[in-house]
């Protein structure tokens, strides 16, 4: 039985990310959707060409967790809580875009 107990906390689902307040600049507020967040989270932020910030939590419930941008923290960046799968931040987001219709219509 203590086998299985250790392992179901094993193999207990990190934090997952969904959503993330952008664009953000240095110094400002992030404000992070998903689950799985407690007061004692870590938050790392990882720059294009692989340079980690760690950032602390300002508020946290179990759906939604705020920080501060740090200053070192500039341009596109991934997000990650507690080993969560990166989620890019301040990058494009593209919800649509328009098809060229051939010549003499559809």
């Amino acid at each position: 039985m203590a086998m299985l107990a250790t392992l179901l906390v094993a193999s207990a689902p990190a934090a997952t990310v969904n959503w993330v307040s952008y664009p953000l600049r240095p110094g400002e507020t992030a404000l992070l959707s998903g689950g799985g967040f407690s007061s004692s989270s870590k938050i790392e932020l990882t720059a294009s060409d692989g340079t980690k910030t760690a950032a602390s939590a300002l508020d946290v419930s179990e759906s939604a967790l705020k920080f501060t941008v740090p200053s070192s923290a500039t341009g596109a960046l991934d997000v990650s809580v507690d080993g969560s799968e990166p989620y890019p931040l301040n990058v494009p987001d593209v919800w649509w875009w328009q098809v060229r219709a051939p010549k003499g219509g559809v």
